[in-house]
């Protein structure tokens, strides 16, 4: 008699976690959604998390390609061609193809949305649809009348960028003096509208001796819903700062820096270090209308401005196939820029 394959379970502390990191996730996706579409949306989550494959369940588009910052790592600043705005016309028919698909999370990403003066009709669209919708900013902008709109507008969760709690290193890295002071008042004006704060950070290298520990300390205090901490990537302005990188020693230490529920990494859980991009769990739309897998990851999939979101899935899908088992992020792994035909340099 055969027997029966091993199962192997978790462990009682590595559920708790888990259950943590599904709060997270709750709370900064569905909690502000009406009952009706956030059902729908944990239906579509659960079906791409434990089923077959149907498509991405996240889409960023760039909804403008300006800014007003200057950040030494900009993944996505050296393809931003100089003040572009994708048409407000465009952005709605875009939504209404992701919905079709079977989409659930839509973040206004740029460049920095809140220069568009329209941002509250875009996310009053997008929740119309029953999309869960995020803002990603760096916060410069977001002051109590825009957070007071966007939150009537049905804006789930504002994430903001920060990194560092040093106000001059902070300053300097976004090239904007006093951005501290206009990111602490930023995620007041969203607590005060009863909106979710996210934020996100990156791990430099030098954030790893108690600048990371700083960071989660002052979202503590802020009231901050949860933190995300990003790796250095070789994308945009960082394309050739390979030295940036950081090691397989260094990114250990930065996994034992996560708070479960509260301090996460870009890829964790129980598909740890595979990337949302090549797990065909995110589309990222440009100012321009270019489709890539994610704003960093440089391999075109299409044109949105020229093609259904439908028509690239089966390329999506054979990256997806390739990069399932690779794990961390793809512009890293030489082998994933050969195999694709990313370019070293822009």
């Amino acid at each position: 008699m055969s027997r029966l394959p091993t199962v192997s379970l978790p462990s009682w502390s590595e559920a708790v976690d888990w259950l943590r990191e599904v709060q997270v996730f709750y709370d900064l996706t569905m909690a502000r959604m009406p009952p009706v579409p956030r059902a729908r949306a944990m239906l579509r989550v659960a079906r791409n998390q434990w089923g077959p494959w149907h498509g991405p369940t996240n889409l960023l588009i760039a909804v403008t390609d300006r800014c007003q910052c200057s950040c030494r790592h900009c993944g996505i600043r050296r393809s931003c061609n100089g003040g572009q705005d994708l048409p407000l016309g465009e952005i709605r028919r875009i939504l209404q193809e992701f919905r079709d698909l079977g989409g659930v999370k839509f973040f206004v990403f740029g460049g920095e949305p809140l220069l568009r003066d329209d941002v509250a009709e875009i996310v009053r669209y997008a929740t119309s649809l029953g999309l869960a919708t995020v803002l990603n900013t760096n916060g410069l902008l977001l002051d109590a009348g825009r957070a007071r709109e966007l939150a009537r507008a049905g804006l789930c969760v504002a994430e903001l960028s920060l990194d560092s709690v040093d106000p001059e290193r902070f300053a300097r890295m976004r090239g904007v003096p006093g951005i501290l002071d206009k990111v602490t008042a930023a995620i007041r004006h969203c607590r005060a509208e009863g909106l979710p704060v996210g934020v996100i950070t990156y791990a430099y290298r030098e954030n790893l001796d108690g600048g990371l520990q700083a960071i989660a300390g002052y979202c503590r205090r802020e009231g901050v819903r949860a933190v995300r901490v990003l790796e250095p990537i070789a994308a945009g302005r960082w394309e050739s700062a390979h030295s940036e990188i950081l090691t397989a020693d260094e990114l250990e230490r930065l996994a034992g820096m996560m708070i479960p529920g509260f301090v996460h990494g870009e890829s964790q859980g129980r598909k740890a270090g595979v990337c949302s991009a090549v797990k065909g769990d995110m589309l990222h739309v440009g100012a321009d209308g270019r489709i890539q897998p994610c704003a960093y990851v440089p391999h075109p999939l299409g044109n949105a401005l020229r093609e259904p979101l439908s028509a690239v899935l089966p390329r999506l899908a054979e990256l997806r196939r390739y990069g399932m088992a690779r794990p961390g992020c793809p512009v890293n792994d030489p082998e994933f820029r050969r195999r694709f035909g990313l370019p070293l340099e822009e």
